[in-house]
């Protein structure tokens, strides 16, 4: 397995990921993606078994406390970045338990350490809240209907 930078060329593994990952509720349009990944700053990854992506993660900097809409198309930071919000980190089911989700995490600690971006935000969702806790993050409260009735604001300080 290889973890790299991801770019607007893996687009399309994103999208096919990210289908195959979430409820059809939480697939986004082409455009809000690409915004997502225009502010990451090189903080979001694949990850490739045999040149084939089978993984991503998209993190950018952003402004704690903001909520980042799950739809939208047009994203834009408001205000200073102050932390890196981790938006998705999908893994094909054929490659899970594998520690992929773990190592992107990681290259987002990394990336987020390079940046100087030492908090983190998130909004957990389907059964990833079991994931978070055991890279620090803990609860901070409801992340609103967007997200479905489930899902939780996760930090780590």
């Amino acid at each position: 397995m290889h973890i790299r930078m991801a770019t607007l060329a893996d687009l399309d593994d994103i999208l096919r990921l990210k289908a195959l990952a979430y409820g059809e509720y939480f697939n986004e349009p082409a455009e809000g993606l690409i915004a997502k990944l225009m502010l990451a700053n090189e903080s979001s990854f694949v990850a490739l078994k045999d040149d084939v992506v089978c993984a991503y993660a998209i993190a950018f900097p952003w402004v704690s406390g903001e909520l980042v809409m799950l739809h939208s198309i047009d994203i834009s930071l408001t205000g200073n970045a102050n932390v890196m919000y981790i938006h998705d980190v999908a893994v094909d089911s054929q490659h899970h338990r594998k520690g992929i989700a773990q190592s992107l995490v990681d290259a987002i600690m990394k990336r987020s350490t390079q940046l100087e971006l030492h908090f983190f935000e998130l909004v957990a969702v389907q059964d990833s809240k079991d994931f978070w806790p055991r890279n620090v993050f803990t609860e901070t409260g409801i992340a609103g209907a967007e997200y479905g009735a489930d899902a939780k604001k996760m930090s780590r300080k």
